[in-house]
């Protein structure tokens, strides 16, 4: 990794690592400096989360299951009709009744070394230049259609 990645990836994750714990804080109502301290001092148990009220509840998934199939209307000695996650994530918006909304998100995947120009020294396959990537954000904004569900 280079120096200049490795620096814009730590301020990267420090701003994540900042906005996180701001967020945290503020709902959960605690101090910044008591979130980073329970956090330091490692979690190791999940009674632990609910004693300090960073979660609401301990529920094990035998739980779940019972309270979906009382919810549902289910006899507690049937099984529950569930679709495993592969085949969920395959079902169209538009099978269920879902227009969706016109935002889209693209995800434009690049690794290698980060250079502003290319120049005559690299190899074009290398890694990432600054104009090459603009390039292919302009593209994938103008082009809603190169994106697959």
């Amino acid at each position: 990794m280079s120096e200049e990645n490795c620096e814009m990836l730590t301020a990267l994750l420090d701003n994540i690592y900042t906005n996180w714990l701001d967020k945290v804080s503020s709902a959960k109502g605690k101090s910044k400096e008591d979130i980073e301290k329970l956090i330091n001092e490692g979690v190791y148990r999940v009674d632990k989360l609910k004693e300090e009220g960073l979660i609401s509840n301990i529920i094990y998934d035998d739980e779940i299951i019972t309270m979906l199939k009382e919810r549902l209307g289910v006899k507690l000695d049937k099984d529950l009709p569930m679709v495993d996650y592969r085949k969920y994530s395959r079902v169209r918006k538009w099978t269920v009744g879902i227009s969706g909304g016109r935002e889209l998100i693209a995800i434009i995947r690049a690794s290698g070394s980060i250079s502003r120009v290319e120049s005559q020294l690299s190899v074009s396959s290398s890694g990432i230049t600054a104009e090459k990537f603009i390039e292919k954000i302009r593209t994938v904004r103008g082009k809603p259609d190169l994106i697959s569900y």
